[in-house]
């Protein structure tokens, strides 16, 4: 790629919300300079500053953890000033997600944006893009391996700690000789032990968004915003709760959605969420059932959804009162397993175990086809589980499941 002005780093590789990551790394203008293994990340100076300072925070004590750089990104990382930086610098980068190139280029050569990098060790590609480049299936098997490695001797031990990610999926899973490490704090929680998180007279303090930075809207596994927003607002006031015609209806969750789906904010997620993961599962375990010659209970994306909801109804409306107690506690129990499923929704792409998806290199289709309905099995489990905590031996048996296979 042809280089502009003095920068000597390389291309941008990744992009995010604050900022955009190159590599090769650039040079710090001054003092200790990156290493070979490394990447920068160019922010505004108090992004960098803020993230820096999650990095330093959460890394604290999960170095408390055995092996924990095997299963947690951030260890090692720096913040230095770049060397100099002018607007031909990021010419051919669209660095422009984070506004850093536009910043730049609307600058004067004197008045330039306050900017400084971030300096990490390169973790790998992406769950996605990983699976994209794989070429035998051995590699898979060690994936398969490795991430229920991570499960167990990373996120599991990590939560013991009272450390909650809260945003684990699949794009802030990087995956390198085939070991994924988990990487992205911005949403992480720790807890105080002295705090009991299940003490809901507490929640004023102990959940303040602001002060925790914890995903409020999130309460719903889903990690994402959508129907988590009406479903938890209602629930604290009690009334669709202990309503029957509320939440536990159909009807009602398709207007949610329906009304979700048209709002500005929520829009996109209600679409990765219905589009990328809960349509797929259904198209997969339709497909399975009528295979068999059975019909499949949740046809539809608003029949499953229902289901959780319903589910959670029956489980935290107790005698007539929402038990916050019971839901806090089971709530942070599990996010961080949901999100560690949630890793594996690459695998119901086409482009990855399709006709000609990247998996059809080295798998048959009847292999590829069997990952995508143990894949959905396992993500269907978390809609309909029966108890408020997962069981992690049930989501084990799904990936020890798919090695057997394989």
């Amino acid at each position: 790629m042809e280089r502009y002005g003095n920068i000597k780093g390389g291309k941008v590789i990744g992009v995010g919300s604050y900022g955009c990551v190159f590599s090769p790394a650039i040079p710090c203008k001054h003092g200790r300079q990156p290493e070979n293994d490394m990447v920068s990340k160019l922010m505004e100076t108090l992004d960098a500053r803020k993230e820096m300072d999650e990095i330093e925070r959460v890394t604290e004590r999960l170095g408390k953890i055995e092996n924990a750089e095997r299963y947690f990104g951030g260890f090692g990382t720096y913040m230095c000033r770049p060397e100099k930086i002018t607007s031909e610098d990021l010419a051919g980068y669209h660095c422009d997600i984070g506004n850093i190139a536009d910043l730049v280029h609307n600058s004067s050569s004197t008045k330039l944006p306050d900017l400084s990098v971030l300096q990490q060790k390169y973790l790998g590609k992406t769950v996605g893009s990983y699976l994209s480049h794989l070429n035998e299936k051995e590699e898979l098997i060690l994936f398969f391996q490795n991430m229920i490695s991570l499960l167990m001797k990373g996120i599991i031990p990590m939560n013991e700690k009272g450390i909650y990610h809260l945003d684990i999926k699949s794009e802030n899973v990087l995956v390198k000789e085939n070991a994924p490490v988990i990487i992205d704090w911005g949403l992480s929680y720790l807890t105080d032990h002295s705090r009991p998180i299940t003490d809901a007279s507490t929640r004023g303090n102990e959940y303040d968004v602001d002060e925790t930075n914890i995903p409020m809207t999130a309460y719903c596994m889903f990690n994402e915003p959508l129907v988590a927003r009406a479903f938890y607002q209602t629930a604290d006031t009690m009334g669709g709760m202990i309503d029957p015609r509320g939440l536990s209806g159909a009807t009602t969750v398709r207007t949610i959605i329906h009304q979700l789906y048209h709002n500005t904010y929520d829009k996109e997620h209600m679409r990765y969420l219905l589009g990328g993961i809960v349509t797929p599962v259904i198209e997969v375990l339709n497909q399975f059932h009528t295979s068999r010659g059975e019909i499949y209970p949740y046809s539809t994306s608003e029949m499953l959804i229902s289901q959780y909801l319903t589910r959670q109804r029956e489980l935290y409306l107790l005698q007539g009162s929402f038990d916050h107690n019971k839901l806090y506690t089971d709530f942070y129990y599990n996010v961080d397993i949901w999100g560690w499923v949630m890793t594996f929704v690459p695998f119901l792409k086409s482009e990855i175990t399709g006709r000609d998806g990247s998996l059809s290199r080295f798998l048959s289709s009847e292999k590829r086809r069997n990952i995508r309905l143990i894949i959905s099995k396992m993500i269907e489990y978390l809609f309909v589980c029966k108890t408020g905590k997962y069981d992690v031996g049930v989501i084990v048996a799904f990936n020890e499941a798919a090695i057997s296979m394989l």
